[in-house]
């Protein structure tokens, strides 16, 4: 199986950089798979691609990188305070596939 793209509207937001942190900390050994239901053996032969497949990439309206926005989450407990430091590089290479949100051009609703 290739690559697949993961593409997140609100790439920089809480819930997106959780994500990208969690599977960078999951693929580095950093974090069980506990509560991953793709691990359940029910999902075996499910031919799903597995957390080295997918890579990260969206939108988003702020400028934050990534990096910086995972430590503001580690901050505030929302991580855990020495995952940043590890997954850094991950990081940056979704932050790389980031692009600013679509603004305005499109039709109102009628």
């Amino acid at each position: 199986m290739g690559k697949i793209g993961v593409w997140l509207i609100g790439a920089r937001g809480s819930v997106a950089t959780t994500a990208i942190a969690g599977a960078a900390a999951l693929r580095a050994g950093l974090a069980a798979r506990t509560g991953c239901v793709t691990e359940l053996p029910d999902f075996a032969g499910a031919a799903l691609p597995g957390l080295g497949d997918l890579v990260f990439g969206g939108h988003d309206v702020v400028d934050t990188p990534l990096v910086k926005r995972a430590e503001q989450l580690a901050a505030a407990g929302v991580l855990p305070a020495a995952l940043p430091g590890p997954v850094t590089a991950e990081l940056e290479a979704a932050e790389a596939r980031l692009r600013p949100a679509p603004s305005g051009g499109g039709r109102a609703a009628a």
